[in-house]
């Protein structure tokens, strides 16, 4: 994973959050989302002209699938969303496929709970993940 892709993976986390947050009524969220979608896409769409490697066709942008769920793609196979299970609002990120013109979720993936979500959020924000990374990186070199 490369700094370009650490930062959108960041940003992509901070607006599941954000929405998070919407949808459990926190008005000073909820009142900016499309303001921050806009400026997200404009953000990643400069990021993927930066980009070397890893170059993705799309630019992803916020959805809801038939359960009125909250969703965008990491790629054409692959999906964020925020939803509620068993009364609990998650952050799921899993794997795709298509049957029969309609994409339907897969057995790989996980789904993270909002203290779960908010611990990788950390490790992220501190820097921590991408000093594991560069560290990965520098050993395969």
């Amino acid at each position: 994973m490369n700094r370009n892709q650490n930062f959108m993976f960041w940003d992509l986390a901070s607006l599941a959050l954000l929405f998070i947050l919407s949808f459990k009524g926190v008005d000073s969220f909820s009142c900016s989302t499309s303001l921050l979608i806009t400026s997200h896409e404009r953000r990643y769409s400069t990021l993927l002209r930066e980009s070397t490697d890893d170059k993705q066709d799309f630019v992803p942008s916020l959805k809801t699938n038939d359960n009125g769920d909250t969703f965008f793609e990491l790629s054409s196979d692959r999906r964020v969303t925020v939803n509620r299970w068993q009364g609990n609002t998650r952050v799921d990120i899993r794997e795709f496929y298509e049957r029969e013109g309609k994409m339907l979720p897969g057995k790989k993936g996980l789904s993270l709970t909002l203290d779960q979500f908010n611990i990788l959020k950390g490790f992220i924000e501190d820097g921590t993940l991408d000093e594991i990374i560069q560290d990965l990186k520098q050993e395969n070199e």
